[in-house]
């Protein structure tokens, strides 16, 4: 485990993560801003901000509660859409014609 892996977890174990995380989760209603479900028990805190530098700053516009499936999803994609913009314009294409064939 790295330095920053053991920082992080040090830091996701202290009340003020634990309280912060617990206020995202009410902000957004307890639920999952990407599919609008009901977050499920062992849902993430995903922070926006990508540098591992900023990880403590409890900024609540950086943050969003996902379930672990949209957030494997959300890392995942950004991959892809960081480097190429037309990434969302092209899996939206392929999901309608999806729809498309399969009504």
């Amino acid at each position: 485990m790295t330095e920053s892996q053991k920082k992080k977890k040090r830091f996701r174990g202290s009340k003020a993560w634990k309280t912060f995380r617990h206020d995202i989760h009410v902000m957004h209603k307890g639920k999952d801003p990407i599919t609008n479900k009901k977050l499920l028990k062992g849902s993430e805190c995903h922070h926006l901000d990508m540098d591992e530098n900023n990880y403590d700053k409890l900024i609540p516009d950086h943050f969003i509660p996902l379930n672990k499936m949209t957030h494997k999803f959300i890392h995942w994609a950004y991959g892809y859409y960081k480097d190429d913009d037309k990434f969302v314009e092209r899996l939206q294409y392929w999901l309608d014609r999806m729809i498309e064939i399969n009504k």
